[in-house]
């Protein structure tokens, strides 16, 4: 991770350099800090400049530029059912709604049943078919 993190900051050093000596593709100034999103291959002075160059970019434009992947971000409480972030505490187990504790008990009652009688299990399955 932290090479990775390094590797970004040596390619972020990079960018600013060589946008320090890059012409607008569009009208030849100055570039300012619009690149094209997709490839970054194309600097531009001005959105306006960027969005009248696509016309004839979007042609050769490689598409390469992958950014790096983001972290989905922690959930504080993750919801003991579905993994969204839990609102409901219900001894050290938390949910996000009533349907995710209800749905919880309910499996949990299945189970419980399932345990005590399991012969009882199979002739419900056997009826509901």
């Amino acid at each position: 991770r932290e090479a990775r993190i390094a590797c970004t900051a040596m390619v972020q050093i990079q960018e600013l350099q060589a946008q320090s000596e890059r012409r607008c593709a569009y009208c030849s100034d100055l570039a300012g800090q619009k690149v094209c999103a997709l490839c970054r291959d194309m600097s531009y002075c001005s959105k306006g400049c960027q969005q009248a160059h696509w016309k004839t970019h979007k042609k050769e434009c490689s598409r390469a530029f992958e950014p790096a992947a983001k972290e989905p971000p922690k959930v504080k409480n993750p919801c003991a059912r579905c993994g969204k972030e839990g609102v409901k505490k219900s001894g050290d187990i938390w949910y996000c709604s009533h349907e995710c504790s209800s749905s919880e008990v309910s499996d949990l009652t299945a189970k419980i049943k399932q345990l005590t009688d399991p012969q009882k299990h199979v002739r419900e399955e056997a009826d509901r078919l």
